[in-house]
């Protein structure tokens, strides 16, 4: 009995996929980090594998200084859910290509190799209020850990007055005059 030809044994060689013997390490050669991160918030946070985590969600409260430039070390199109006051530990990955970053939070928007585009960004984590807990220096033996400077709570922006819904911003319906009486009627559309 003569076998049949499998559709992909149809295609032109060029267009088929051959794949190599062994494993393939995802990542390979990038830095790498493994944070603790601990949701402060009232609600439930999620965070994309693309997304730059030193910008996620200001109440996730973690080192953002050590994940600058990284992002989670996920396979495209995953995320990690933290549910409040729960504590993570995730690993980050260094983005490749030309470590440009923009978008997210408007806390970098630059090249993170740039020195001035990282102390930006920490000014601007601290304006807008972002937590952030830096890792303490372990301390050499004999000597008492140094503590890091405690930080002032950053300032609550402030909140703008509620618009009104759009059924109470509507006019109301056109009054006439009658002559006569000298009282208003309401116009009936028709």
């Amino acid at each position: 009995m003569a076998r049949t030809t499998r559709r992909h044994e149809r295609l032109p060689e060029h267009e088929r996929y051959i794949y190599g013997e062994g494993d393939i390490q995802l990542n390979q050669g990038k830095r790498r980090a493994s944070l603790a991160v601990r949701n402060t918030g009232d609600r439930a946070i999620q965070v994309c594998s693309h997304y730059h985590f030193f910008e996620a969600n200001r109440a996730l409260s973690f080192d953002r200084d050590a994940a600058f430039g990284m992002h989670l070390d996920l396979p495209a199109g995953n995320a990690i859910r933290i549910e409040p006051g729960d504590t993570h530990r995730v690993d980050l990955v260094e983005y490749g290509g030309g470590l440009r970053v923009y978008g997210f939070s408007g806390l970098v928007d630059g090249s993170v190799r740039a020195g001035r585009t990282h102390r930006v960004a920490l000014e601007r984590m601290n304006e807008l209020g972002f937590l952030d807990v830096p890792v303490k220096a372990k301390a050499a033996p004999g000597k008492a850990p140094a503590k890091a400077p405690a930080k002032a709570p950053a300032k609550a922006p402030e909140k703008t007055p509620a618009k009104k819904p759009a059924a109470s911003r509507r006019a109301a319906a056109p009054r006439r005059t009658t002559a006569a009486s000298g009282t208003t009627a309401s116009r009936k559309k028709g």
